[in-house]
């Protein structure tokens, strides 16, 4: 436990007030620069500086308790604060004006700072809170990207005309000066420059943060003070340092080298509010003569004191203080204390407040409303319910009940693989049956939200001697001889290494986890973050699927509220091929964040509610920003935790949704530039059915409606993957599907192209070949009709006969119009994405170019193979313009479907201007140029037959083709 020590420390009062002034409201004339600094302000020289969410009312009155003579509030966005204009108690959540505390006699000397980039609302928000403090802060120097999204901050640095006018404005119309932060410039000389502009505009303090605006995160390096010195020596108004004030023997070293006025920390007082106050140790110099080091001259108090005495403030005042902001400071005071003291840093990051609108809440901000739902709402969510049935996305009683008798017979059966691996390893038959082994489940199952068809996501942890080739080679093989069980294929090399198989037809995803213990007991929790101490990255992403969903219940306001609401958007999601991780869209585990965030912010709606503000609320998010159920923790062990401001890889992430477990991932970092504009998109169609739901002209089932993916482009990739063994096609094609991923990524640096658009599944196919030529037309997706219906019994006996088996995977391709007047055909150049693509599959470690096969080509929508469409979903085919000269996939040309013609085909043939528009797929003013297609099939005829005979893995071509045909932009 944290030691709490009994003896008060020394309280330090506040400096005093200045007699000609009152503290209460603003001066009766408005005083200007060192007058307005020295009769108003009492010449600080200790200054906290305004940080978001932590230089609240108690933490200000706290701060002046040690120290502190000026305090700036938070700053205040005055777009949002104007946009609340009206709405009881959303300004509150700003600047509490409620209970006379904030901006009261104890709260002074106080600026409030405003970021805005619109001088109309920056003067109204202004003049709502002039009365309340001493002066108006324009902040200039916030380097965030949500500041460079918002267009405020030091992302106004290169606009000097609306900087004047903002500060200017303020100058001229408020009763209270305004003062002004900013960041330097890289030289001296244009940030001088740029500090006589504010002061012109009407600046009457100007405080310099010595660092430049790329200066943050990883990068933030030390403040220049000398920048700051010219500052000073270049302006006639008080000017206040900011950067390097990390101790308090930093205080007077800033100030000789700056000759600044005073001094501002931010993250320096965090740690320690006693920051500006000396210290009380007499003995100070002696240590240092003795010793000869350097001690901080600053009181240094037990941070514990200073922690209770920051929570008694909090109690004491009528003023409500956000969750979100206690928690903050208290994992800050005790930041050592808890790196040690595990458990304690455990509850604390699990305390949440009551849902109601008390100041405390679930999530990183209020709530939007506590209203409850309307009567509207509840019929709605009648309607919702009813059509979830309707969709059959509820398992039935005996189906539920086959789950748990598989999930027995996993336990045991996992009980009974670390009895065998412990016995193995040498350990005694007691020992090896204490060693214990236990499952969780996570996914949809753990949630509640699963359907008839769902899989099981299931987490194997095992003590420390079971290794991770034991699960692979132990464990899968005792999988593959339990009694129901088929279809188990093992993926060792997956970025979360996993074991697919089926039992008693219910599909299961196996995860192990290898914790540092020497047995599993029953009763294990995976809550306490020590768990995770020794253990490899895999071992850690594996458990926190189990945690990440046990917090995600744990900070949603009503579960079933939750459920129903979740089950409505994953079947929404699927529905619209949007629903996967892979491929760059979201999954399971990112859909269950947003679904969670919006029940935090309407803590008191019911389902239909949920999901009608869903979608308005995603399809508004302002990304980069991410979603984040409970602020980011930081833990005592040593793995990484997503962090935008420290690694430049998480600062790419384009729709972060952050999970909220320890340590904290993105669980969308697969996201494209492609992706990111078909979810968006799919956001607004969703909004604007369900608005018209909520008014009673659309009905859920429309919200429901398959995706239009094979109808929606004109011409498409076709990445085929193909082996000659169906578990080795499993591996296979799972590998080529994970680097999908990277081709739509290059395909998005093509000229002309709009979106590379990729589907969500693969579409397997069995093929039974009576050739070698048949074996590359299959290979290739040139599969004709024949062979499609051809079964196994049909080639038993001939001797190159073979079975393939193959994936194709689909990327829709959206292309710039013509533009208006151009003459000649366009070229669309796709030959380095596709050749670095098959490069990239071809580095896999387990690659054999004579078993696996990768083949790329570009078709037109009509020429899509049947298979991607449903019964009856197909449109009839257009008839061609002209007569075809050559054959086209799978056409015979007047020979037989079995015995395939060996001339050379069209789609192999060059494009030329004579043959452009006549090419299957093929659309005038359009041509695609890719990776060399091979010549003739020649070019595909395997190794030789003696080969072939030796292995049941059939040797397919490996090379790249993308058929040359023209293709037309839309």
């Amino acid at each position: 436990m944290v030691a709490v020590e009994s003896e008060t420390p020394p309280i330090l009062p506040p400096p005093p007030a200045s007699p000609q002034i009152s503290r209460t409201g603003p001066s009766p004339q408005k005083l200007q620069g060192y007058d307005f600094y020295r009769a108003v302000l009492g010449s600080p020289k200790y200054v906290v500086a305004p940080m978001v969410d932590q230089s609240e009312l108690p933490w200000r009155i706290l701060a002046r308790r040690y120290g502190a003579q000026l305090v700036y509030t938070p700053m205040i966005n005055a777009k949002m604060f104007c946009l609340n204009k009206g709405k009881k108690g959303h300004r509150d959540k700003f600047f509490d004006l409620s209970h006379s505390e904030e901006g009261g006699r104890a709260d002074r000397p106080l600026i409030i700072q405003f970021c805005a980039n619109n001088p109309e609302q920056l003067l109204e928000s202004a003049r709502a809170l002039q009365d309340h403090c001493d002066a108006i802060d324009l902040n200039l120097g916030c380097p965030q990207e949500i500041a460079r999204s918002g267009h405020y901050g030091a992302f106004l640095m290169e606009d000097w005309d609306l900087i004047y006018k903002l500060i200017n404005t303020l100058h001229r119309e408020l009763k209270v000066p305004v003062t002004a932060k900013f960041r330097v410039f890289p030289t001296i000389e244009k940030t001088v420059e740029y500090a006589r502009m504010l002061e012109r505009a009407g600046a009457q303090i100007l405080t310099c943060h010595g660092r430049l605006r790329e200066q943050r995160g990883q990068n933030s390096g030390l403040a220049d003070w000398v920048k700051i010195r010219a500052v000073k020596e270049a302006v006639s108004v008080p000017v206040f340092a900011n950067g390097n004030i990390l101790y308090h023997s930093d205080i007077e070293r800033c100030l000789a080298e700056t000759g600044a006025d005073a001094v501002m920390s931010a993250e320096g007082q965090l740690y320690n509010p006693a920051l500006f106050a000396p210290s009380v140790n007499t003995d100070v110099e002696r240590l240092v003569s003795e010793t000869k080091r350097t001690f901080d001259a600053g009181l240094h108090l037990p941070h514990a004191d200073l922690a209770l005495e920051y929570l008694e403030i909090v109690q004491g005042l009528k003023t409500l203080t956000s969750l979100s902001a206690v928690k903050g400071h208290l994992f800050k005071l005790l930041r050592s204390a808890l790196a040690r003291e595990t458990d304690l840093r455990d509850e604390l990051s699990k305390i949440r407040g009551p849902r109601s609108m008390d100041g405390m809440y679930l999530g990183v901000t209020a709530p939007i409303s506590t209203a409850e739902s309307t009567e509207r709402e509840k019929e709605v969510t009648e309607t919702l319910m009813e059509e979830l049935r309707n969709q059959k996305t509820f398992e039935t009683v005996e189906e539920a009940r086959t789950r748990e008798e598989v999930l027995g017979r996993v336990a045991a059966l996992v009980k009974k693989f670390v009895y065998q691996v412990s016995l193995k390893r040498g350990l005694s038959e007691t020992a090896a049956n204490a060693a214990g082994g236990k499952i969780f489940t996570f996914g949809s199952y753990r949630l509640g939200v699963h359907g008839p068809a769902s899989d099981i996501d299931t987490l194997c942890v095992v003590p420390k001697h079971v290794s991770r080739e034991d699960f692979f080679d132990v464990f899968d093989g005792m999988l593959r001889e339990l009694e129901g069980v088929s279809e188990v294929s093992g993926v060792p090399d997956a970025y979360v290494p996993i074991i697919k198989t089926k039992i008693s037809g219910i599909p299961l995803d196996f995860l192990m986890a290898r914790l540092a213990l020497s047995s599993i007991p029953d009763d294990l929790s995976l809550k306490d973050d020590n768990l995770l101490r020794n253990l490899d990255e895999r071992c850690v992403r594996s458990l926190n699927g189990s945690r990440v969903n046990d917090e995600i219940l744990r900070l949603v306001p009503n579960v079933q509220v939750y459920r129903d609401s979740l089950r409505c958007i994953k079947l929404w999601a699927q529905r619209r091929a949007i629903y996967s991780n892979v491929n760059g869209f979201f999954g399971g585990v990112a859909w269950a964040i947003l679904v969670a965030r919006v029940c935090q912010l309407y803590p008191n709606a019911i389902a239909g509610a949920i999901v009608s503000r869903f979608f308005i609320i995603m399809y508004q998010w302002s990304w980069p920003q991410p979603v984040l159920l409970k602020q980011i923790e930081e833990g005592p062990l040593q793995v990484r935790v997503w962090n935008p401001k420290l690694y430049p890889a998480d600062r790419s992430h384009r729709m972060p949704i952050i999970t909220p477990a320890y340590p904290a991932m993105c669980a969308t970092h697969n996201v494209t530039a492609s992706t990111q504009m078909i979810v968006t998109e799919e956001f607004k169609k969703g909004a604007d059915i369900v608005d018209r739901v909520i008014v009673g002209t659309a009905s859920w089932s429309e919200l429901f409606a398959k995706h239009d993916f094979f109808h929606k482009y004109r011409y498409y990739l076709q990445v085929i993957a193909s082996t000659g063994d169906s578990e080795l096609q499993i591996k296979w094609a799972g590998t080529v599907e994970s680097r999908i991923r990277q081709l739509v990524m290059k395909l998005e640096y093509v000229d002309s192209l709009i979106l590379a658009h990729p589907f969500i599944k693969g579409f397997e196919q069995v093929s039974h070949c009576m050739s070698r030529e048949e074996v590359c037309q299959v290979a290739q997706g040139q599969m004709s009709d024949v062979i499609a219906k051809r079964t196994k019994a049909t080639i038993e006996g001939i001797e190159d006969a073979s079975t393939v088996h193959s994936t194709a995977f689909y990327i829709g391709l959206l292309v710039e119009p013509k533009p208006m007047g151009s003459v000649g055909p366009r070229k669309l150049d796709i030959s380095y994405p596709t050749t670095e693509f098959t490069k990239l599959v071809k580095m896999w470690e387990k690659y054999d170019e004579s078993q696996m096969g990768i083949f790329v080509r570009n078709i037109k929508s009509s020429a899509l193979p049947d298979y991607v469409f449903d019964e009856g979903e197909r449109q009839p085919r257009q008839a061609l313009k002209r007569p075809k000269t050559g054959k086209g996939p799978g056409k015979s040309n007047h020979t037989s479907p079995d015995m395939p013609n060996k001339k050379r085909r069209r789609s192999e043939m060059p494009v030329t201007a004579a043959t452009k528009d006549e090419e299957e797929g093929g659309i005038p003013g359009l041509s695609i140029n890719s990776a060399p297609a091979p010549q003739s099939l020649e070019e595909f005829v395997p190794p030789p037959i003696e080969r072939i005979i030796k292995t049941p893995q059939l040797p397919l071509h490996d090379s790249v083709a993308l058929a040359a045909g023209a293709v037309a932009a839309q």
